[in-house]
This record gives C-alpha cells, structure tokens and sequence, in this order.
C-alpha cells in the first residue's frame, strides 16, 4: 500500500483508496481536485549526481508534501518523480492555491543541496466523475507545463489559467 521509498501511498494504493472520494451512488456531489506534481530535469539528477541522491530528493520531496496538505487529502507517488494529490472538498481555486504555496516553497529552498523546481497540472471535477477522467485531465495540464517551460501550475482545460 506504500511506496518503500516515500512512505508514501503507491500506485497500488490509489485503487483501494479511491471508492472513498469517488462515490457515484451518494445522494450528493462535493468538488474534488486532483494534482500531478512532477519534479523537473530529475533524470539530471540521477545522471548528474547518481541515484542515492535521486532516491534522498524523492524522499525528502514526498515528506515535503504530505507536510503541505491536509489529513483528509490523498497524496500518492504515482511513479518515478511523480506524485499526486487528491483534495477532497476542493475546489479549483483553493487547489491552485495550494499548488503555487507548494511550488513557490520547493523554488525557494535546497533539497538535499539542489535547487528543484517542480511542475503541477491541475483538474476538478465532482465526485461523480470517473478518477481515470480527472487523472488524464491534471496529466493534460502537466505536460502543458513541462513544455512550456516547466516550473509552473497549469489547470485544465489548458488555455483557462496558467500561473
């Protein structure tokens, strides 16, 4: 259920956990965002300084980040340097909030001596929606901020906010 280098839920997890913030048969529906947080250049890291010190920035980035949400929300290694976050009873705007505390914190301060930047896709939906959906939509907006120049928030759809 746990990412052994994080401590973190994995992968795995997620379809466990999920049912619990994604319930179609509820009588009523709250706001749900989903982050993916992807730390950029990572495979410099790795390339650069060797994978102990790749696998240290992970951890301290995924203690970083659990550290910066709340006890109800979900917050993952999906991957790689790659994490998700999901806010229950969350709006978009309190999500992006959220992201851009995050992003700014991780610009501004050394992890295991390195400076990091991160990029952060955003989407939201209700709890209706299917976690497939919301999870290809914040991946949308990701890759958007990678290629456009990383270290950045981008929600989805694309063209409505990029901070």
């Amino acid at each position: 259920m746990t990412d052994q280098l994080t401590g973190l839920y994995n992968r795995h997890s997620l379809s466990h956990l999920l049912p619990k913030y994604f319930n179609s048969t509820s009588g009523h529906t709250t706001p749900l965002s989903l982050m993916v947080l992807d730390i950029d250049h990572f495979k410099h890291i790795n390339d650069t300084y060797g994978h102990t010190c790749g696998d240290d920035v992970l951890k301290k980035f995924g203690q970083l980040i659990s550290s910066s949400f709340r006890s109800e929300d979900l917050v993952a290694r999906y991957g790689g340097e790659e994490f998700v976050v999901l806010m229950a009873h969350a709006p978009i705007e309190h999500a992006l909030e959220k992201a851009e505390e995050l992003r700014k914190y991780i610009e501004s301060h050394l992890i295991e001596g390195l400076k990091i930047t991160i990029s952060i896709g955003i989407a939201s939906a209700d709890s209706h929606a299917a976690f497939e959906t919301l999870f290809n939509q914040a991946d949308s907006a990701l890759y958007n901020a990678k290629n456009s120049g990383r270290n950045q928030t981008i929600i989805y759809p694309v063209n409505s906010i990029a901070v």
